[in-house]
């Protein structure tokens, strides 16, 4: 799989008076096909072990990328103005 963009963060985490636990995070910023939830977790899934390999804890993906853009023409339903 191409890595198009890479970035790793550190986040130190810590209720006041304990020590911060660092914690490793992959953004992920992909596009989804819409309506293809298999694909789109297949494709999330290659990230997500890529991201672990390269030592992330937490990975962080796209609001909508399991299901693609819910707002998409052909599911979109425009009812007409009653007045």
């Amino acid at each position: 799989m191409k890595t198009i963009r890479s970035a790793a963060f550190l986040l130190a985490i810590g209720a006041a008076g304990t020590p911060a636990t660092p914690l490793r995070i992959a953004v992920v910023q992909m596009t989804s096909a819409d309506h293809d939830i298999d694909a789109n977790l297949t494709r999330a899934t290659g990230f997500a072990e890529q991201a672990a390999a390269r030592g992330a804890q937490f990975v962080l993906f796209p609001e909508f990328m399991a299901t693609g853009s819910y707002l998409s023409f052909d599911t979109l339903t425009l009812e007409k103005d009653p007045r």
